[in-house]
């Protein structure tokens, strides 16, 4: 959530929305690629290059030219939406811990 939040700091935003819950999935799974990665191969059957999705994803934010305050900002309905499907969702695979897997497939929903 705290990469989620500067992602939505970062355009301008004073929440977050399941576009920036997508994007810090995404930038710790790049991250974090070390073989365990399971979010990555996802996008592999997609014809549309990751980067080329991620450019889209980013480019859909209206750009907040004023500075947005810090602290604690909100989640929207369909963010926290995101995060109690992903809950379910790691609960249908057994996991004791929502994995990022767990967050993209909520999301995708």
């Amino acid at each position: 959530m705290q990469t989620s939040e500067k992602l939505a700091l970062r355009f301008g935003c004073d929440y977050i929305d399941s576009e920036h819950i997508f994007l810090a999935v995404i930038d710790e799974s790049l991250k974090n690629a070390n073989g365990e990665n399971l979010v990555l191969p996802l996008f592999t059957p997609i014809t549309l290059p990751l980067f080329d999705l991620i450019e889209d994803v980013e480019g859909s934010f209206n750009r907040n030219p004023k500075p947005i305050r810090t602290g604690k900002i909100s989640l929207t309905k369909i963010a926290e939406m995101v995060l109690k499907l992903s809950y379910l969702e790691s609960e249908i695979f057994n996991s004791n811990t929502i994995s990022p897997v767990h967050i993209l497939l909520a999301d995708l929903r």
